[in-house]
């Protein structure tokens, strides 16, 4: 599996560990960081997130 593969199948997130918040970039170069749990990542992350990073807030 390459990150692509992760990177189109991605439309919500949630944290663990105390881990409420992500750091994601999209693979059209947007980036944003989203509360945890997100049920919809918006329309530039939809099926579209690579190197998300989850972290404590």
């Amino acid at each position: 599996m390459n990150y692509f593969d992760v990177a189109l199948s991605v439309s919500s997130m949630k944290g663990y560990d105390n881990r409420n918040a992500a750091h994601l970039r999209s693979t059209l170069d947007v980036e944003e960081t989203v509360n945890l749990p997100a049920s919809a990542l918006g329309s530039h992350f939809n099926d579209a997130v690579r190197e998300p990073q989850v972290c404590h807030r």
